[in-house]
């Protein structure tokens, strides 16, 4: 009885599998291209079989699977996909799925379904930069090459250079010093470096060699250390000086410390500055006043940026030195009527707005004295320096004063240093613009006499006599209102 149960499961297998009818529609083959893919099959009873992909995802089968038993691995030569129906005991349904193909063959498992070289194109040759490699065949999916030669002109321009490697070192000809360079492979002389070379065992001679390149020969040189960059903006006399850095003594240390700055706009300070002692050096009077007040202006916004850190300074140099030094440029310029002060005072205000710098400035014009101090008790006079980034230039009878990234209240007190009317101008840069610009016209003051104005990041106070003289002149009225009250008040009470 059990043979024959087994018997009737057999068959019903047998016809299950035997009685499956595909119907196919719209095929599509792989393309001209040979296309390997192998995978997993499970036979399925009563619905179409399906293929477990070895590198991931699955498909239907419309066809008999060529597997021993009910599951089996193979390698499929060019699938064709399309529709097919599959018919069963549940009847008729549609699937899309691998519905034939040009070979079929069973394998053991994923391991032997393609060798990763046998579908791998490996160019017979490559470089590599400059060096040239050739294929040696495949393995395990990656191309192998070896090196055949380096530097090969098969690699394009620029390849294949015999000077490629090559380093010339400078060579002795006789007392000249050569430095040397590769053609074709050969080290041959370039240029000069040095004539009467101590590199050569010789002693330069003096007559012959310019040390500092500014066209004076070194015995006749009596400045021969003058920076490139100046005696080529500028005209050397005969002894290869500048006036400016060599015999203007007021100034002299102080533009060489300025020489030391490594900034464009330092330079072109001092150019201009060394043009207009120049002219005074002339007589051309008229021409170095024209000159002085773009100057003057230029000083002041560099004093700024030093004062902000945005400079960088000379080894042992610090801000307050420098800064130092362009006021005494200034003491060697021709001397400036107040009113030219102040354009050039206004006109760096506006750059450092412009450069978004963060200052409150005031110009001050007469024969007074200034004094600033903070909230916390710092002082700022010509010769004080307390609150930080801050300084005060003196020009004539005039003093400009900064002070960068303010913070807080400032009292700024002028003191008469005799009688006379002065002029006052407070300005207040932050956030790219100026946010306050006060002028205070003809003050009149005697000596001792000290204004006393407030200033802040939001404004600038009137000075404090001018309160009191308000508080003064409104006395009387108030004294008339106090008197007014009272009689009405006393009248209310007759009437009542």
């Amino acid at each position: 009885m059990r043979y024959f149960k087994v018997q009737i499961v057999l068959l019903t297998v047998f016809f299950l599998v035997c009685s499956q009818n595909f119907h196919f529609s719209h095929l599509a083959s792989s393309g001209e291209h040979e296309n390997v893919v192998c995978g997993y099959i499970q036979v399925i009873l009563d619905a179409p079989s399906r293929i477990e992909y070895c590198d991931g995802g699955s498909d239907y089968i419309g066809f008999l699977a060529p597997c021993a038993g009910f599951s089996c691995y193979v390698r499929i030569t060019n699938p064709i996909y399309g529709r097919f129906e599959f018919s069963g005991l549940g009847g008729t349904s549609d699937f899309f799925g691998i519905i034939g193909y040009d070979d079929i063959t069973t394998i053991s498992s994923c391991n032997e379904c393609i060798d990763p070289c046998d579908y791998k194109f490996c160019p017979s040759y490559e470089c590599r930069g400059c060096d040239y490699y050739e294929s040696v065949g495949c393995s395990n999916g990656e191309c192998l090459f070896t090196l055949v030669e380096r530097d090969s002109p098969k690699c394009g321009s620029g390849c294949g250079d015999p000077c490629r490697d090559v380093y010339c070192e400078p060579t002795c000809s006789g007392c000249d010093y050569w430095a040397m360079e590769c053609v074709n492979g050969d080290c041959v002389k370039d240029n000069i470096v040095e004539k009467d070379s101590r590199e050569c065992g010789c002693e330069p001679d003096p007559c012959k060699e310019d040390s500092d390149h500014d066209g004076v020969k070194n015995c006749e040189d009596r400045c021969s250390d003058t920076p490139e960059w100046m005696s080529q903006a500028l005209h050397v006399d005969s002894e290869g000086c500048l006036y400016c850095l060599d015999k203007e003594t007021r100034c002299a240390l102080s533009v060489t410390l300025l020489t030391a700055v490594p900034s464009a706009g330092m330079e072109d300070i001092i150019l201009d500055f060394c043009e207009i002692i120049a002219k005074l050096a002339d007589g051309d009077l008229e021409g170095a006043i024209k000159e002085t007040v773009p100057l003057i202006r230029d000083i002041f916004f560099m004093a700024v940026r030093v004062l902000a850190g945005g400079v960088t300074l000379p080894l042992g140099a610090s801000g307050e030195k420098v800064v130092g030094a362009l006021q005494t440029m200034l003491t060697c310029l021709p001397a400036l009527s107040s009113s030219e002060v102040e354009t050039a005072f206004g006109e760096s205000v506006q750059m450092m707005a412009d450069e978004n710098i963060d200052a409150l400035s005031f110009y001050v014009g007469s024969p007074v004295n200034i004094e600033v101090t903070d909230d916390r008790g710092n002082t700022l006079t010509e010769s004080i320096r307390e609150i930080p980034n801050s300084y005060i230039f003196t020009i004539g009878n005039n003093e400009v004063g900064f002070i960068v990234n303010p913070a807080g209240e400032y009292k700024i007190e002028v003191q008469g240093a005799g009688s006379g009317a002065y002029d006052l101008r407070i300005t207040y840069a932050e956030g790219g613009e100026i946010t306050y610009d006060k002028k205070y016209n003809n003050v009149q003051t005697s000596r001792g006499e000290v204004d006393t104005y407030k200033a802040n990041a939001y404004n600038v106070e009137v000075k404090d006599e001018e309160e009191k003289a308000s508080l003064v002149y409104s006395l009387p009225f108030l004294i008339i209102g106090i008197l007014a009250g009272l009689y009405i008040n006393k009248k209310r009470r007759k009437i009542e």
